[in-house]
């Protein structure tokens, strides 16, 4: 499931995932196709970038405010770090 919480901010969850890299494989994924060129405006070349952050049931929150603020301290992590990658809660 995917969501706009605002802004420029987006969560997506996934359940029953087996193994960790599974997340890490689909937030790579996110990066990577959030950085490819498209066209706007009549064929305008553009091209955004995305900073993801993973938080994990339970270790790093057992409610969604928990799991939501861990995530987006390891997204801001991310963006002072340069952007267009993926950081996992601490």
């Amino acid at each position: 499931m995917a969501a706009r919480i605002g802004g420029d901010e987006f969560v997506v969850v996934l359940r029953n995932v087996k193994t960790i890299v599974i997340v890490e494989n689909r937030a790579q994924e996110t990066v990577e196709m959030m950085s490819e060129p498209f066209d706007v405006d009549g064929g305008r070349p553009a091209q955004i970038g995305a900073s993801v952050g993973v938080a994990l049931f339970p270790d790093d929150g057992a409610t969604p405010d928990a799991l939501l603020k861990a995530a987006d301290s390891a997204m801001y992590g991310v963006k002072a770090d340069g952007k267009s990658a993926v950081a996992f809660a601490k």
